[in-house]
């Protein structure tokens, strides 16, 4: 996984760079009064394109996370306004930021044991319901 991050990572810079020299060539053309030649606007869309793409591509790569990250921050969205709590409101309770509940409860941010934890006192419930949607006395 951190091998094709890398790679990923390393094709963003490198398309970017691409990009960038695309936009500099475009502006050195506008500003001696020459028409750039169709060849290199057609090579600096396309990159233009693929930069995008592949920056698209890394942040799907962001938020590919396991299942039960989705499943808790669900629990946790339901929880928070079955309880009439804010973002904010949860956050100071538990002492975690509120864009860090916002991703969670969005699936976008794989949770750690201290915030499952916090949250769980936050929300007066077991760690266990946040885990696996069950209370203890349901094992």
């Amino acid at each position: 996984m951190n091998k094709l991050r890398f790679i990923t990572g390393f094709v963003v810079v490198v398309s970017f760079f691409f990009l960038i020299y695309g936009i500099y060539t475009i502006i050195y053309y506008h500003m001696n009064e020459q028409s750039l030649p169709v060849a290199a606007t057609a090579s600096i869309i396309m990159i233009s394109g693929i930069s995008l793409i592949l920056f698209d591509i890394s942040r799907e790569q962001e938020y590919n996370l396991h299942p039960i990250n989705r499943e808790i921050g669900q629990r946790v969205l339901i929880l928070r306004k079955t309880r009439g709590l804010s973002l904010q409101e949860l956050s100071n309770r538990s002492s975690i930021s509120r864009q860090t509940i916002y991703r969670l409860e969005r699936g976008k941010h794989s949770i750690t044991d201290y915030e499952l934890v916090n949250l769980a006192y936050a929300l007066e419930i077991s760690t266990l319901y946040l885990l696996e949607g069950k209370e203890e006395r349901d094992v």
